[in-house]
């Protein structure tokens, strides 16, 4: 029996995945408006692979585009548009995202003829599209003068609907632009996987050497703490012994250099231990992300060329 794939559904999924946890994290007053916008994202990202049914990495391009446009939008309603009136907002946000839909579909046979023939998007559409943001930003900038006027909830929200309209024409002009773009990007994306792969092996030996390095210093400092009478760490400014949940996590902290200071060692003894784990860390890194690199080396061009997809 054949299985037939469809990289489409998992690019959805993966769209669908990212897009929700920005949706529930940027949600503030209930999650209708979250989870309505979010339904728009998911049905814009499925219109999107149907036209150009690429591989599932062309999920990441998306789903970041999309993510980057939804993280804009709250800050710009947050900032400018507080008080617009609540039934504004959604079309506001769906207005960009329609448009460029829309203007996609239209665009969809010139773009796979494009594609097909192998042109590089890159090269030649990058500074055209950057160049088509500069009214985006200066329509968005032009926002900022609100906050100092006295505008009812629904001038507010008429404003936010007409200014995301315009955004929203803009997009739809370079639509196939950008299309092609993001499907180039997801492109590279899978190249940056298929290396990825290949490093699976040096990649783990690291974390195994990593996370020995942890569970070692860790079992020391609980060893230390338990068999002397004196507090060997402070807990938030507080001399106690610490467990072996501690331990580890103090490891860990150390190991990475973060510090955040929740957990510091009090006495000399375990200050020397700690300096040792730093160093043997960084270490630890050199050594780690050197073996990787001539791993990586001596299995390159190994896979198959991105041509040959």
């Amino acid at each position: 029996m054949t299985v037939v794939r469809k990289p489409w559904l998992t690019g959805v999924l993966l769209t669908a995945s990212f897009t929700g946890l920005l949706a529930i994290a940027i949600s503030e007053d209930g999650y209708l408006f979250s989870g309505v916008s979010w339904l728009i994202i998911v049905a814009a990202s499925g219109a999107v692979y149907w036209m150009f049914p690429r591989s599932r990495y062309f999920a990441l391009s998306l789903a970041n585009f999309i993510g980057v446009y939804a993280c804009i939008y709250r800050f710009l309603i947050e900032t400018n548009f507080t008080n617009a009136a609540q039934g504004y907002l959604l079309p506001g946000f769906m207005m960009p995202v329609v448009f460029f839909v829309a203007g996609t579909w239209l665009r969809r046979k010139k773009v796979r003829r494009d594609m097909l023939r192998g042109e590089d998007y890159y090269e030649k559409h990058f500074f055209t599209i950057f160049y088509w943001l500069a009214p985006m930003f200066a329509i968005a900038a032009a926002t900022f003068i609100l906050p100092g006027m006295t505008l009812g909830p629904d001038d507010l929200g008429i404003v936010l609907v007409v200014a995301m309209g315009a955004i929203g024409v803009i997009i739809f002009a370079i639509s196939e632009n950008v299309a092609a773009f993001l499907i180039e990007t997801g492109l590279l994306f899978e190249t940056f996987f298929q290396q990825i792969e290949r490093l699976v092996v040096p990649a783990f030996a690291f974390v195994t050497f990593y996370s020995l390095n942890v569970m070692i210093f860790a079992a020391i400092y609980r060893i230390v703490d338990r068999m002397t009478v004196a507090a060997q760490f402070h807990v938030n400014t507080k001399a106690i012994e610490i467990s072996f949940s501690d331990a580890v996590y103090l490891s860990i902290m150390t190991l990475s250099t973060v510090g955040y200071g929740d957990i510091v060692p009090a006495t000399g003894l375990v200050r020397v231990v700690a300096a040792f784990q730093v160093m043997s860390g960084v270490l630890l890194l050199l050594f780690g992300f050197n073996e990787i690199l001539r791993y990586s080396r001596e299995h390159s061009g190994k896979g198959p060329a991105r041509g040959d997809r």
